[in-house]
Order: C-alpha cells, then sequence, then structure tokens
C-alpha cells in the first residue's frame, strides 16, 4: 500500500523510554485522538513503553514501534529514516529530544533534557569516578550535536530557552511551552476539602514515596544513608517505596541499604501508568524527589496537588518551581537531609500547604491546554 502524502504529522515518541517522558508522550496522543487528529492525518513512531499504554488507540499502518531505542540503535535510525522518506508528511514533531535523526522534513523538537541544558558538577559527580563522568560528558557533546539536527525547538522554562540558544544559535527559532499536570490533580487540589483531608493509609509507619525513574543524577543511593541516620538520629521508623523500572538498579540501592541494615525499610512497586498516579500519591506520607537536575519534574507539582510535604535539594531549578512549599535540604549534607526530612514527617499544617499549593499550581495548566499551545504551534509550521 502506498502510504506517499497520506500523513500531516509524525509523532516521534521513539527514544522516550522512562519516567516523565513516557507520561507527556502518552498524554499527548491521549489528546490527539480525544480530538480527532485536530483535523490532521497521524503516524506514530512510538517506543515499546509508549506503545503499552496506547496500544488500544493505535490502527494498522499508523505507528511503528522501535523495540530498540534510536539512542542506542544505527539500524533502528535507518528504518524510521526510511519510514519517513516514503511517507513524506509534512512535519515532524518529536516529543523529546534528540531524535538521533536529520528528517528530510521539517522537524519540530521538545527539549527537556537537562544534561544538553547544562548540568552542576556535582551532578556529573554522581556518576562516580572520574571515567564514568567523563563519559557522561562526552554523551552530552554528543547530544548536543545532535539536538542541532531540528529546525525548530520547545523548551520549558525561559533558562531552558537561554540555555539552548547558546547551543542552537542566537536567532534559532525556539518556543517556551510550559509544562503542566495533569487535570485529575487540578481537579484534586480545587475540590479537595482540607477539614476532612487524611492519608489514605491504614499503616501507623509513615511512608515515603520516591516517584522517579532510575538515572544516576536522581541521587538515589544516598537515601539509604539518610534512612539510616534518620533512625539513629531521631528514632525514626518510615517504609521508603521507589518506582524503579528496573530491578537490577534497584539492587544497587538495597545492596547500600543492606550494609547500613536499614534494607527493611525499602519497597519497589516499579513504574506506574501515569492514570494510577494520583491514587498512588494520595496513599503515602511525604514525597522524596531527591534530583540534583531537572529542566521540570511533573512529581513536585503533582506532590503539591495532593498537599503532601515535598522534600527537595536545594538547587535553582527546584527553588524556581517549588517556592516556598518545598522543604530544601543541602544536597551534600547529610544532617541537613535528616533534618528536612524529619521536618517533613512531622508536618501536620494541612492549611498552610494547601494556600501554598494553590498558588503555585494555578501558574501551570492542564496537558490540555499544553497541548492545545503545541498543536497551534505545529499548525502554524505547516500552514
Amino acid at each position: 500500500m502506498d502510504n506517499t502524502n497520506k500523513f500531516d504529522i509524525v509523532f516521534n515518541c521513539s527514544t522516550n523510554v522512562v519516567g516523565g517522558g513516557i507520561q507527556n508522550s502518552v498524554n499527548f496522543i491521549n489528546h490527539v485522538f480525544m480530538n480527532n487528529g485536530f483535523n490532521l492525518q497521524w503516524y506514530f513512531l512510538l517506543s515499546p513503553q509508549v506503545f503499552d499504554q496506547v496500544r488500544h488507540l493505535m490502527q494498522d499502518g499508523t505507528f511503528y514501534v522501535a523495540y530498540k531505542s534510536p539512542a542506542s540503535s544505527l539500524i533502528t535510525r535507518r528504518e524510521i529514516l526510511k519510514l519517513v522518506k516514503r511517507l513524506m508528511p509534512k512535519l515532524v514533531y518529536t516529543s523529546a529530544g534528540p531524535a538521533y535523526i536529520s528528517f528530510p522534513v521539517r522537524h519540530i523538537l521538545g527539549c527537556s533534557n537537562p544534561y544538553i541544558l547544562g548540568a552542576s558538577n556535582y551532578a556529573y559527580k554522581l556518576y562516580g569516578n572520574y571515567v564514568e563522568q567523563f563519559k557522561r560528558r562526552l554523551k552530552t557533546i554528543y547530544q548536543r550535536k545532535e539536538i542541532k539536527k531540528a529546525d525548530v525547538w520547545i523548551v520549558q522554562t525561559e533558562s531552558s530557552e537561554k540555555s539552548l540558544h547558546m547551543i542552537v544559535g542566537a536567532s534559532a527559532p525556539i518556543h517556551v511551552i510550559y509544562n503542566s499536570v495533569s487535570e485529575e490533580f487540578i481537579e484534586y487540589l480545587n475540590t479537595i476539602n482540607i477539614d476532612a483531608y487524611e492519608i489514605e493509609s491504614q499503616s501507623t509507619v509513615k511512608k515515603i514515596l520516591v516517584p522517579t525513574a532510575y538515572y544516576k543524577h536522581k541521587d538515589l543511593e544516598k537515601i539509604p544513608h539518610v534512612i539510616s541516620l534518620l533512625q539513629k538520629k531521631y528514632g525514626y521508623e518510615v517504609d521508603v517505596i521507589f518506582t524503579v523500572q528496573s530491578q537490577c538498579d534497584y539492587e544497587s540501592i538495597v545492596a547500600i541499604a543492606r550494609k547500613l541494615n536499614v534494607e527493611s525499610s525499602f519497597i519497589n512497586i516499579g513504574a506506574f501508568q501515569h492514570k494510577d498516579a494520583l491514587a498512588i500519591y494520595k496513599q503515602y506520607d511525604v514525597i522524596l524527589q531527591p534530583s540534583a537536575l531537572e529542566v521540570f519534574s511533573t512529581s513536585y507539582i503533582e506532590a503539591m496537588a495532593t498537599l503532601k510535604p515535598l522534600v527537595v535539594p536545594r538547587f535553582d531549578f527546584s527553588e524556581s518551581i517549588c517556592g516556598n512549599y518545598a522543604y530544601y535540604y543541602t544536597s551534600d549534607d547529610m544532617n541537613s537531609y535528616a533534618d528536612t526530612l524529619y521536618a517533613a514527617l512531622e508536618d501536620i499544617d494541612i492549611e498552610s500547604r494547601y494556600v501554598k499549593a494553590i498558588s503555585i499550581v494555578s501558574k501551570y495548566g492542564s496537558q490540555e491546554r499544553r497541548v492545545d499551545k503545541i498543536m497551534s504551534l505545529v499548525k502554524e509550521y505547516i500552514a
């Protein structure tokens, strides 16, 4: 069957295999179908992780699943390039790049990779020895080269726009479209009865949720150390729940906990689908997001929307997003870390958290509003 010129847009999320990239891609695809494609014909380049959540929407001949990511597979890159050359759409929109491919049509690319946009020395140190740090720095150089292959870029903050201009050129067409939080979180916050607010758990042991995929810059290996110190310093017993997809990555954390004799405090529920996120957040007492490097983390806003005490390291990026809501600790000071976590666990001031959350979350629109802004941009470039 000849598919040439049948499709207006190729949506590419073939490199989105963990974390927020999956969530944003799934949300975008859902909104495309909810809006009848915005009167455009779509073809989808999907990672297996995204495909698992949208397979019920896909029709034969309208999608390709990259079982080997273009980030690491030259064969997949060639297959995708050949496919796009055959389809010859009006435009390719990559949700989060690099795409690692020079497309033969106009290419709009989202850039939210924090290493590309600028990482601190502390974030690089989390990779361990100098060899691993050097390898990560080389990867950043390579990704910055690959990010230039697009024609138009979308970023999430003005700070990211400034950083990206330094990479792709001062006159490059870069558009700022703020990130969002799903409508169910916004609705939950706007309708919550704080007088009746309570955690949806029967456990007497307080529970800390760490809602993040595994990356070196997430600083997850330090958590066993702070839990050990929390027990020694305050006699505080807690459960720490991870959402790490890879059991191998989780074992690297547990091995540290085992040496510190706090292994029993750790649980891994694995990666969860975003449709379950609100119910999951509501079950826990404190949200810990220890990342040393972010452009934007939806988990910050989701924690606020569910009125959970939020614990984060003090960096410019975290303070710019979390404002006066979060509990901040110094990333390389374990006493600061333990003290901050203890303060969050003891926080019972729901009213104060509610006022702060309403102020901050109101700045971020729904996914629907974000998708509408992206589609306005897309239509502008295919006009």
